[in-house]
């Protein structure tokens, strides 16, 4: 019976030793992602302080643009066309999420409400990548070619200067401003998600 019970207490014993091994390697890696998605959230955001005030300066010099009465200035018309090519998009980070998507590693997040938050802050990117992909899209079939089109763009001149007294300019204009609005809505929706993780993740992660 002493016998039975010495092994039974050593199984046991090595049983809790192996759960207690598992569950300190289990952290240590939890460490190890909270970390890593730090350093991401933290370059998201550097990115996004860049991209978010340089469309809105572009949307203010829009609204500027639309308000204006004739005679339209042929100067600020450039502008306005200029900003519609080089659009600045999120240079968003997914390699930790990723990671610990794929592998199956992402219960390993204890904090259940941290994890379900990080879940909906990388979901975003789904709309991110949909608003990005219109507005490409629009650009593409629309402004591209109107430039294409109606400007002499060796000598940046238009080839008729009483082509943007008519509607499909005035049309391009609209289209542009309503786009970069709405990316710049969602722009700043992912601002604030970032904001609340990255006010989470130092109190979860280790020095």
């Amino acid at each position: 019976m002493l016998e039975l019970l010495v092994v039974f207490m050593g199984v046991t014993a090595a049983f809790l030793l192996d759960g207690w091994r598992q569950n300190r390697t289990d952290r240590q890696l939890e460490q190890q992602y909270l970390q890593s998605f730090y350093r991401d959230l933290r370059s998201d955001m550097e990115n996004l302080q860049t991209v978010i005030p340089s469309n809105q300066f572009k949307l203010k010099r829009v609204q500027t643009f639309l308000s204006l009465n004739d005679p339209i200035d042929l100067d600020s018309v450039k502008t306005i066309l200029a900003d519609m090519m080089s659009m600045e998009f999120f240079d968003k980070n997914i390699s930790t999420y990723e990671s610990i998507k794929n592998s199956g590693n992402l219960n390993i997040i204890s904090d259940y409400a941290l994890k379900e938050d990080i879940v909906k802050y990388y979901e975003k990117f789904k709309l991110v990548d949909k608003v990005e992909l219109v507005y490409q899209d629009w650009l593409n079939l629309y402004a591209i070619p109107y430039v294409y089109e109606n400007m002499d763009i060796v000598r940046q001149e238009f080839i008729s200067p009483d082509q943007i007294k008519g509607y499909q300019f005035k049309n391009t204009v609209a289209g542009y401003y309503a786009l970069l609005s709405q990316n710049l809505e969602v722009y700043q929706a992912i601002a604030e998600s970032n904001r609340d993780l990255l006010n989470q993740l130092p109190q979860k992660t280790q020095p």
